[in-house]
């Protein structure tokens, strides 16, 4: 059974992901950036973003390293997972999360109404 004591206190960083736009000359523009899943308090989760590669997308580097979600998590009421409701301005999403090991959770993130989840890893800080 999973608890959420495993993760307060804790931070997680997701695997590389790229946000791209393709010019009209064939150059591929873009960034890389790592999501920080952190677990704050029994109640209080939060993502931040942190861009570690940029190809001329200055602005796109500004406004993700500016978007922070914040909400609540909880243990979801059949206790297999986290449950973590988190919201930026007017959007939401919720993220699932279950831990592998003691070092990695495994996700499923909806956002908003969307039935169609994406899956991430987070690695826990510490092994970085």
């Amino acid at each position: 059974m999973i608890t959420i004591d495993k993760a307060i206190g804790k931070t997680f960083i997701s695997g590389p992901l790229a946000k791209t736009d393709i010019h009209n000359g064939g150059t591929i523009f873009g960034i890389i950036y790592y999501q920080y899943l952190e677990f704050i308090s029994k109640t209080e989760v939060r993502i931040t973003n942190k861009v570690t590669f940029n190809r001329g997308m200055r602005e796109g580097q500004y406004s993700k390293e500016k978007e922070i979600w914040v909400g609540a998590c909880s243990l979801d009421s059949d206790k297999k997972h986290i449950k973590c409701n988190l919201s930026y301005m007017n959007l939401k999403k919720t993220l699932y999360v279950d831990f592998i090991d003691e070092e990695t959770l495994l996700c499923a993130e909806y956002f908003m109404d969307d039935f169609n989840g994406e899956g991430k890893v987070f690695l826990c800080s510490t092994i970085y």
